[in-house]
């Protein structure tokens, strides 16, 4: 997942209820879907704090939708204290490299 496309889409609920549906079926074609559990927890919490230039390119180049740009973040995750430093970078043909520490 450190590179990657990403495709974000609106659909109306009962399209997205019937497709996941679909995908958890248990007799489905290479078996279902599940969600990620870790220790039988589904929901984790995290705080991410955001660094940007002094003009805030960042901010600004994906507000204006430039294909080539960057997100520089710090991530912690609450419930186990790690931290990670991450460098997000978008590529010319819209896949995404992520650099973490």
């Amino acid at each position: 997942l450190l590179t990657r496309f990403d495709r974000s889409y609106l659909v109306p609920v009962p399209t997205f209820l019937r497709v996941v549906g679909r995908l958890t079926e248990a007799d489905r074609a290479g078996g279902p879907f599940r969600a990620l559990a870790i220790d039988g927890r589904r929901a984790f919490r995290y705080h991410s704090v955001y660094y940007d230039t002094p003009d805030l390119r960042s901010f600004h180049d994906h507000r204006q939708g430039r294909r080539l740009r960057f997100k520089v973040r710090e991530r912690v995750y609450e419930d186990s204290g790690e931290r990670q430093f991450e460098i997000k970078l978008k590529g010319a043909r819209g896949d995404t490299v992520k650099h973490r520490r």
